[in-house]
């Protein structure tokens, strides 16, 4: 998110909201992209890969830009903001993941 500060301070975000964003993003990840950098963190690489054990871990859940546009072309947006994936989503994840391949 901090790569695209302007895009979060449309939903009523702050700049200082994206970095947090960002760096909260780092902790749940697999790892940083070293070709995509965000100048505002002093260029780290954007954060790859949610680590559903990281999630669990932490109780930090990605957060997610949406928006959901008019069914009738022309008309826009009905709406848009930063919304978190819920937990459960996780917990279902990683169950999943342990009964196919450590079960």
């Amino acid at each position: 998110m901090a790569a695209g500060i302007a895009h979060v301070l449309s939903t009523g975000d702050s700049a200082d909201d994206a970095i947090r964003y960002s760096r909260e993003m780092m902790r749940i990840s697999v790892g940083k992209n070293s070709y995509f950098r965000i100048p505002v963190l002093n260029f780290e690489g954007t954060p790859v890969g949610v680590d559903i054990r990281k999630v669990l871990e932490t109780g930090i859940s990605q957060v997610c830009a949406v928006g959901i546009a008019h069914n009738k072309p022309g008309v826009g947006l009905i709406g848009f903001g930063m919304v978190r994936v819920p937990m459960a989503c996780y917990q279902n994840s990683y169950e999943a993941f342990n009964k196919k391949y450590k079960g």
